[in-house]
């Protein structure tokens, strides 16, 4: 895995297209009819994901997301010297299970610096949730094993660190021929890959 420091100077790789399969009930947002799909990996202790979201996202979800056009995929890759990842990413899932992913993705990226049992209990609470089950959730041996496959999918398609996306066509429930971006990149970058495959869904 990249090291805090040299996970800054990824700007960008393709390092020749994957296939990665396209689950129907993994967290992700937009049409899940689009054709075109972006496929991000992402770590809650991670700067530079949080730049991402902060500064891309919501440029990219006006743009091509909630018009139906693109179909946004999030897959957890706690860096193992991000001490409280996997228990954010945790936190995000089982209050995906409560309909409350986005908003904790939020409330997650906004404390950066103060991720620890207690925050997100806290975080719980002002979402609204049911908080013995997500507190349940939370020590569910079952969200080891979701992190495990997706750590073992990100080590499969060459993630090495976060934030990572890969961005194709979905044909036979999975994304085929996938071009590999790097780092928090800004919305121009991911238009250059997105726009062409675009126009080549409506062009067949």
């Amino acid at each position: 895995m990249l090291s805090a420091g040299n996970t800054k100077t990824v700007a960008s790789s393709a390092a020749g297209p994957v296939d990665i399969p396209v689950e129907p009930d993994r967290v992700s947002l937009g049409d899940r009819e689009a054709r075109v799909v972006v496929v991000e990996f992402t770590d809650f202790q991670c700067p530079f994901c949080g730049r991402f979201y902060r500064d891309t996202f919501p440029g990219l979800r006006s743009a091509y997301i909630d018009s139906g056009k693109v179909r946004l995929i999030v897959h957890n890759f706690p860096l193992e010297f991000h001490g409280q990842a996997k228990a954010a990413a945790v936190a995000a899932d089982c209050a995906g299970q409560q309909q409350r992913y986005w908003q904790m993705t939020d409330a997650l990226f906004s404390h950066p610096g103060t991720l620890d049992e207690e925050t997100y209990g806290r975080l719980g609470r002002d979402l609204g949730l049911d908080e013995s089950r997500f507190a349940a959730c939370r020590t569910d041996p079952a969200e080891l094993k979701n992190l495990a496959a997706d750590e073992s999918l990100a080590n499969s398609v060459g993630v090495r660190g976060t934030p990572s996306f890969f961005v194709g066509r979905v044909s036979g429930g999975k994304l085929v021929g996938a071009r590999q971006l790097v780092g928090a990149q800004g919305l121009p970058a991911l238009a250059a890959v997105i726009d062409p495959l675009l126009a080549e869904s409506s062009a067949h």
